[in-house]
């Protein structure tokens, strides 16, 4: 594997990904529902997958954001639209993007793109919140797109601007979602699985995601749908399983760990006991009440 980048190099890729690139632009601005079109847009999108996965295998240092960008155009108009294509297609484009992620934008991944992807590969698991899905997703497409939520997270991880713009009020919705997500497909996921990359998920989020009062606010919801997983031992894999209680042991970790309780620890002591409690996220009572949770 090389380990620089040269133009001739960058001009070469480059040739390679524009008729694909170009091409799968053209059929999904074109009527999406004509069979010929999304015949020959998953032959295109498999494509531009081997020519990726091809660079990485021979060097990973040539996929670059510019030509992230680039590739992802495309794959936009495949994405507004996927309701309308066969889900092999779709899975084709969230492999590509969770290489782009991992191997294009890496540390440089700015925040709006991490709630953009974050958002869409949501959707993609669960449609709308609060309203049903228009299909069936199918098992294989669920799996890639909890596969592409832990790659965005934990490359998150790598900027410190995308991390803390997790935690941004504009975000929190869907991070929230996200996170809803992750758990449904921890508890009732449709294999062993979908059910562990779904852990890896909330995993890569409990890393990645600083702010002790987004975290905090996730708490409790979290706690409550680990537990329903270790508490019915005969329903999961013994793989699951092990994955759940080291998702717990992170958790508690990263939000009630005595260097993060301790400025509300000392709050306590010094309030005084006639004053009033409330359950607000990182009070007291809070901190109270989710320790009880805990060891319920």
């Amino acid at each position: 594997m090389e380990s620089t980048v040269n133009s001739q190099e960058r001009n070469e890729f480059f040739q390679r990904l524009k008729p694909c690139c170009v091409k799968i632009s053209q059929l999904a601005i074109r009527e999406a529902d004509a069979p010929a079109s999304s015949r020959e847009l998953g032959e295109q999108t498999r494509l531009l997958l081997e020519i990726l996965d091809e660079q990485i295998k021979r060097n990973p240092l040539l996929l670059d954001e510019k030509f992230s960008e680039y590739v992802f155009f495309p794959l936009h108009h495949v994405f507004r639209q996927m309701d309308q294509y066969p889900m092999p297609l779709i899975e084709n484009c969230i492999k590509t993007l969770t290489i782009l992620i991992t191997h294009g934008w890496k540390a440089k991944i700015s925040a709006e793109l991490v709630r953009q992807i974050l958002s869409l590969l949501t959707f993609i698991i669960d449609g709308t919140p609060g309203s049903s899905p228009t299909r069936p997703v199918a098992e294989e497409t669920v799996l890639e797109a909890f596969r592409g939520l832990t790659a965005l997270f934990n490359t998150a991880g790598l900027s410190t601007k995308a991390a803390s713009g997790l935690s941004e009020t504009e975000s929190i919705p869907a991070l929230g979602h996200g996170v809803t997500v992750m758990l449904n497909g921890v508890v009732d996921g449709a294999t062993p699985q979908i059910q562990q990359e779904a852990l890896r998920a909330l995993q890569a989020v409990y890393r990645t995601v600083k702010e002790l009062a987004a975290l905090a606010s996730f708490l409790p919801g979290t706690i409550s749908s680990l537990a329903k997983v270790s508490s019915s031992p005969s329903h999961y894999k013994t793989a699951v399983l092990a994955k759940c209680l080291e998702t717990v042991a992170l958790v508690l970790t990263s939000v009630m760990a005595d260097l993060r309780t301790r400025s509300i620890l000392a709050k306590t002591e010094s309030e005084n006991e006639d004053e009033p409690h409330d359950n607000k996220i990182l009070s007291a009572a809070w901190l109270k009440a989710s320790a009880m949770q805990v060891k319920k």
